[in-house]
């Protein structure tokens, strides 16, 4: 009975040594899973950062290769508008350049009609006004005389033509008469100048009708005066004067023939 304490204590420290070599083997158990997930945890990490670089490169080299293609559209459309903007501005500048020629061609041909038509007017009016000036001159030849012969019937000498016209208010008759000459002689001058104004004056041969006219103008009025004064103009000069009215009015006909056979031909 006296032994029992010693036996109580050698069961009593039993369980504290195991207690300590079961904390070493945990400890060791425990540094080793932290050292062994260090170990995982820095391959993972270096798995994931090699995963993320590959991933990063692969998606750079995709991106790039996007790029590279949307750049290349980019350029290829860029050309293809500067083709596409090339041959419209050709095709714009050749449309110009046609309409240009059209515009000139067009231009010429109105020009062309124009004076085609304003040479017809004038050659027409022409033809017109000499038309006007003959008749009138033919006319008031012969109405000169037949006044003359009138008059030297009633007065058989006895009065001066001329005389008479200052005495209008006692020869009412022969004043109207001598005034209705004196006013066709104006119609006939006024017609006169409106065919030299339409004459081409560097045409020869209108500058030579132009004269003609003038000079013929210029012989209806000696008829006239000489008659007004009791005078008969001497046969020769009238015959002149027939002759030279006779000269114009073929002058004038080979001109107006002349000038149309031109204007037909210009027409074509």
């Amino acid at each position: 009975v006296p032994q029992q304490p010693s036996v109580q204590t050698i069961v009593l420290q039993q369980p504290a040594k195991t207690h300590m070599e079961l904390n070493a083997s945990t400890d060791k158990t425990a540094i080793s899973s932290f050292a062994l997930s260090v170990v995982i945890a820095l391959a993972l990490g270096g798995l994931a950062t090699w995963l993320a670089y590959w991933y990063g490169r692969k998606s750079f080299d995709l991106t790039k290769q996007s790029f590279d293609v949307v750049l290349e559209q980019i350029i290829s459309s860029r050309q293809e508008a500067e083709r596409l903007h090339k041959i419209t501005m050709e095709q714009i500048c050749a449309n110009i350049e046609s309409n240009k020629e059209t515009s000139k061609n067009q231009l010429e041909i109105m020009f062309k009609d124009l004076h085609l038509k304003r040479t017809l007017n004038i050659f027409e009016s022409l033809r017109n006004e000499f038309s006007t000036f003959f008749s009138l001159l033919d006319d008031e030849i012969l109405k000169i005389f037949n006044f003359s012969d009138r008059f030297n019937q009633k007065f058989r000498g006895g009065l001066h033509i001329r005389n008479a016209i200052a005495q209008f208010e006692k020869y009412p008759e022969i004043y109207n008469q001598y005034m209705e000459l004196k006013n066709k002689r104006f119609t006939l001058r006024n017609t006169m100048e409106r065919i030299n104004i339409l004459l081409d004056q560097d045409d020869p041969n209108q500058v030579d009708i132009s004269n003609r006219l003038v000079n013929i103008f210029e012989g209806y009025d000696k008829i006239s005066n000489a008659v007004f004064d009791g005078q008969r103009p001497e046969q020769n000069f009238i015959e002149i004067f027939e002759q030279d009215t006779k000269t114009l009015k073929i002058a004038v006909n080979k001109l107006m023939s002349s000038e149309m056979q031109k204007l037909s031909s210009s027409a074509l």
